[in-house]
């Protein structure tokens, strides 16, 4: 059976439109979701166990290298939605550069009460430009990164 070569016509079609049209600013706009894995931990002598069924959803707003803000949260559908939701809690919003390495943090408070539907929003419009690299939220429960989900900043 013949394989289609659609690879080279595509290729000078992309190299074509970038000619006549001009590269494009990237937009630093995105979204995105991963689970939080089960596990378990104790908040004043009760242990909690978290089901499947949660996720760390974060969107990015910007355009380039700038980031203007960040909404982040955590969403329990299933076995998830019927507990008693996450306490002691706290977002992180990190900066990394290409090499991996964390160059700016922001902390949302830590959030002492108990929700399995949670949210935070981080402003960085004082912040100007940022590094090529990611930016991520990371997903803190008693004091234990147990999430993180990241979008990548381009030129």
């Amino acid at each position: 059976m013949k394989r289609a070569r659609l690879g080279v016509p595509l290729a000078i079609v992309v190299v074509v439109a970038t000619l006549a049209f001009g590269a494009m600013p990237a937009s630093a706009s995105a979204w995105g979701t991963t689970p939080i894995h089960t596990f378990k931990y104790t908040v004043k002598g009760v242990t909690i166990t978290v089901p499947t069924g949660c996720f760390l959803t974060h969107y990015i707003n910007g355009k380039g290298r700038q980031v203007n803000y960040a909404n982040v949260g955590t969403d329990c559908a299933g076995p998830g939605y019927w507990w008693g939701g996450f306490c002691n809690y706290q977002f992180i919003y990190e900066f990394r550069n290409l090499s991996g390495f964390t160059y700016g943090s922001k902390y949302s408070p830590v959030y002492s009460s108990c929700k399995y539907n949670t949210y935070h929003h981080f402003d960085f419009s004082e912040s100007g430009l940022f590094e090529v690299g990611k930016a991520c939220v990371v997903f803190v429960v008693g004091g234990v990164r147990r999430a993180t989900q990241c979008h990548n900043i381009l030129y």
